[in-house]
């Protein structure tokens, strides 16, 4: 093959080398929408215009002919190209599917079959012949049908296909993308020109400007990638996003004036008048403090109220903060407008529940200070008759008479309980119960809350055992009498649930600050979906009412409060049928 460069030939290799560079650096971006399509073009323009370059340099008709067959593949291939990478950069991607993609390949490939085949060739060419341009030596050829009626159609039917999707998608685009849309529409046209004036012989060149004309398609599309970021954010898909988002969003340009809004903006403002142009001062002139602020300068979100032409209040939370581009420059606002009317309106809903709830919790309080008051004054005389009557002070009873009397003693003793359990619990809910601290002797305590179980041990085949650690100081501060009703009502529960085996208590020293009280037995345990309320008020592991498991559920209730209120905490470890395990973590302070 011989060739013959010339100077004229230069411009020609450079604009061809621009789409080869350009391939690799969309390529580098090819998760982009559109971007891998994009590339694909761009390559397909390099070798197209490496083979006509070489077309053009050739010496003898027979090269010329050679590169031109050679160029045709990557014609082929061009239109197809740019047709993909409209679809798919105009969010229609899902129309490109393998079948549908392979069967427009199709007529590009049997294109290629046509040139290449000896019997098929005239179709596509009638003659090849070489004239004098300049100082080129180019090929005139006459085209044949498939050229026309299959190859030609295909191409333009690519190209206006792509332009299309485009048009209808720059339609769409708003002010800010409008960097986009103008150098978009410039490099879709060029090579519309650039054909027509090649095919129809407009002006008297006889040079194919066609592949250089794409070349500034690429160009043109390039820079709207990186200028305008164009394959970063597609401005289809913000119309699918933004235009679809149920919150309002305005656009702001660097004057406070509104450059772009999407349907929810209009709706949530009641506004039926266009707002594009507007400044925040009109637009919020109902609330001074969003209408006197520059929103394109800081970050703030502020609530407001207004009524709707229905009566109904609206609320609305508005927040803004500045748009900044690439380089951090400021070049203008984003304001978001979200509706909080449900919010709240359920807010109200909620704190009106709640304070109905504290009312009527406190009204239960009151009631059961009440009651329990009106209980303790008749349940005073009854437990004094009886212990007069069991005494003997009204003369001799019989054992029929005394087993009466001390069946009335204890349930009027054990209805005295609860009701002291009641005031205690109404006193704790309503945050009239204050501890009384003193110094005492911890060994007075251990021995004085165990002390009333004798009876109970001694009926039950169990042991109650009592451990407290000597490293404990002998004398410490605290509320002794809460402290005993803490312990009672611990060891109570585990006589109760512990038919034999041992009932420990235990008094130890956890650190320098803190000391321990541990109440363990070997009873039936508590079964696991039990220990997460076995605390609340009124609640008993066993609901059912037998002469072992009498009360009203507020033991272990109570003991959790007055932890609290000595600023403790409580815990309990337990199986069902291996016994449990209390442990109360207590403030050590030290007797003065």
């Amino acid at each position: 093959m011989v060739f013959s460069f010339s100077a004229s030939l230069i411009p020609l290799v450079i604009g061809g080398i621009i789409p080869g560079l350009l391939s690799i650096y969309i390529w580098r971006r090819r998760k982009a929408k559109g971007a891998k399509y994009l590339a694909i073009m761009m390559l397909l323009l390099f070798f197209w215009e490496s083979a006509y370059i070489l077309e053009l340099a050739s010496a003898h008709l027979e090269t010329k002919i050679f590169w031109n067959n050679i160029s045709f593949i990557f014609i082929a291939f061009t239109p197809l190209s740019f047709l993909l990478f409209s679809i798919e950069y105009t969010e229609r991607g899902h129309w490109l599917t393998p079948l549908r993609v392979g069967l427009a390949l199709l007529l590009p490939i049997s294109t290629i079959i046509v040139i290449f085949t000896p019997a098929f060739r005239p179709w596509f060419w009638v003659s090849q012949t070489l004239i004098t341009q300049g100082d080129f030596l180019l090929i005139n050829g006459v085209n044949g049908w498939w050229y026309w009626n299959i190859h030609a159609i295909y191409s333009y039917l690519g190209l206006l296909g792509g332009v299309v999707f485009l048009v209808l998608a720059l339609i769409k685009w708003p002010r800010q993308y409008r960097g986009q849309m103008i150098w978009t529409l410039i490099a879709i046209s060029v090579p519309w020109v650039a054909n027509a004036i090649t095919i129809f012989k407009i002006l008297p060149i006889f040079i194919d400007l066609t592949p250089f004309a794409f070349s500034i398609t690429g160009l043109g599309l390039t820079f709207a990638v990186v200028r305008h970021r164009m394959l970063d954010l597609a401005p289809i898909a913000r119309e699918v996003v933004v235009e679809g988002l149920r919150d309002g969003v305005l656009i702001l340009d660097k004057d406070n004036r509104v450059v772009d809004s999407n349907p929810a903006a209009y709706r949530l403002l009641s506004l039926k008048t266009e707002m594009i142009g507007s400044s925040i001062a009109q637009l919020f002139s109902n609330w001074a403090e969003l209408a006197e602020k520059d929103l394109t300068l800081t970050e703030g979100r502020h609530e407001v109220e207004f009524l709707k032409e229905n009566g109904e209040n609206q609320h609305l939370e508005i927040s803004y903060s500045p748009l900044r581009d690439r380089f951090q420059m400021i070049i203008g606002g984003i304001v978001t407008i979200h509706d909080i009317t449900q919010t709240k309106e359920t807010q109200q809903l909620l704190l009106e529940a709640r304070n109905k709830a504290l009312e009527a919790n406190a009204l239960k309080s009151r009631f059961l200070a009440k009651v329990s008051h009106e209980f303790r004054t008749p349940l005073g005389g009854i437990i004094g008759y009886a212990e007069l009557l069991e005494g003997d002070n009204f003369g001799e009873l019989n054992k029929e008479q005394k087993r009466v009397v001390q069946t009335v003693l204890r349930s009027a003793e054990h209805l005295n309980e609860m009701v002291s359990e009641l005031l205690d619990q109404a006193q704790i809910e309503s945050g009239n119960l204050i501890l009384k601290k003193s110094e005492f002797l911890l060994n007075d305590l251990v021995e004085s809350s165990c002390a009333g179980f004798v009876v109970s041990t001694e009926k039950k085949n169990v042991q109650l055992k009592r451990f407290l650690d000597p490293q404990l100081p002998s004398q410490i501060m605290g509320d002794e009498r809460r402290l005993r009703q803490i312990i009672i009502n611990l060891v109570a529960n585990a006589m109760k649930f512990t038919t034999e085996g041992v009932v420990k208590v235990s008094f130890l020293l956890e650190d320098a600050e803190h000391w321990k009280i541990v109440v363990s037995d070997t009873g039936v345990g508590i079964p696991q979906d039990a220990l997460a309320d076995i605390f609340d008020p009124f609640k008993q592991v066993n609901n059912e009412v037998s002469h072992e498991n009498r009360g009203i559920g507020l033991g272990l209730s109570i003991t959790r409060d007055l932890v609290a209120l000595m600023k403790g905490s409580i815990n309990v470890i337990s199986d069902q049928y291996k016994g449990a395990v209390f442990q109360i973590l207590l403030p050590l302070e030290h007797a003065l």
